[in-house]
Parts: structure tokens; C-alpha cells; sequence
């Protein structure tokens, strides 16, 4: 699978590109609410909700 990152091409639309960008930061700002939940989980249960 020859995936060229950034590249905006005939098969690679800008749209697409953007779509995907913005798929993925909402995936990673999910991610990262996880691990600040299992994190204040783990030091001080749910007083530590910050």
C-alpha cells in the first residue's frame, strides 16, 4: 500500500486530505480525554477530574 503523506494529488484530493486530518484529530482529542480520564482515575479517583 503506497500511501505518499501529504501529498495532494489525482488520488489523494484535498478534500479527502482535510476530511481525514480533521477524523483524525477528533480521534486523537478523544484519545487524549481517555488517558487524562484513566490518568486522574488511576492518582485520585474523582476528585482529580481537572
Amino acid at each position: 500500500l503506497a500511501v505518499r503523506p501529504l501529498a495532494a494529488g489525482p488520488e489523494f484530493p484535498i478534500a479527502l486530505l482535510t476530511s481525514r486530518t480533521r477524523a483524525l484529530a477528533r480521534a486523537d482529542e478523544m484519545m487524549r480525554d481517555q488517558i487524562r480520564a484513566a490518568c486522574s482515575a488511576v492518582l485520585g479517583g474523582d476528585k482529580a477530574k481537572a
